[in-house]
């Protein structure tokens, strides 16, 4: 789940002094900081394994919060952003969040099957994710477990005509268990893992009705 799995205080972050929106500050890197990932459990969709004819479904154009996009972890607090002191995400968080989508679209025996961009020309249908929220919220410093929001807009577009046929924003919360990020990082798992598996579901309903329509 992360390299190494460290209970480190979530207390010691660095805060900006301005309103959230404007805080653009870069942090210095750490020599010493641990290093994160987050992994969903995509669990199987229940049901018979992929037979038969699968949908391939390209991933479109993507587009992720700039303050939260990077390798630093965020945390809202009454309002303001601050970023983790001495941890950090194994890579760019929306680097990751790409990587569970399609981790979690393999892992489900759905009728779709999502490629990377390099798919398109033999895709009949492209995925756009915009994301918005990807953060640890607490609302004030009163030392509370944090409770980590995933929010998302999906498009879902027709390739051969650029048809829209699909528009959903997903949104899944899941609270810290402690304050701290040995707790956290599962808390991101949590809410990846409802509403990916949700995004799943969707799409596969989607191109599903595109086919009997």
């Amino acid at each position: 789940m992360n390299t190494p799995r460290l209970a480190l205080a979530i207390t010691a972050i660095a805060f900006c002094s301005t309103p959230l929106g404007g805080c653009v500050t870069v942090f210095p890197k750490s020599p010493q900081a641990s290093l994160y990932r987050f992994e969903p459990d995509p669990a199987p969709k229940p049901g018979p394994a992929r037979a038969g004819t699968v949908t391939t479904v390209a991933l479109g154009e993507q587009s992720f919060r700039s303050e939260e996009a990077g390798d630093r972890l965020a945390v809202i607090e009454g309002g303001q952003l601050a970023y983790v002191a001495d941890a950090r995400w194994a890579a760019p968080a929306e680097v990751l969040f790409i990587d569970a989508v399609l981790e979690t679209f393999d892992a489900q025996a759905g009728a779709t099957r999502l490629v990377r961009r390099g798919g398109l020309a033999a895709s009949p249908y492209l995925l756009g994710l915009q994301v918005d929220r990807f953060e640890a919220v607490r609302p004030a410093a009163d030392g509370a477990p944090p409770t980590v929001v995933v929010r998302f807009r999906a498009l879902l577009i027709r390739t051969k005509d650029r048809a829209l046929i699909g528009d959903r924003t997903f949104e899944s919360s899941a609270p810290a268990k402690a304050n701290r990020l040995s707790a956290i990082v599962p808390a991101y798992d949590a809410a990846l893992s409802t509403t990916l598996s949700t995004l799943t579901s969707w799409v596969d309903d989607q191109i599903a009705g595109q086919a009997a329509g």
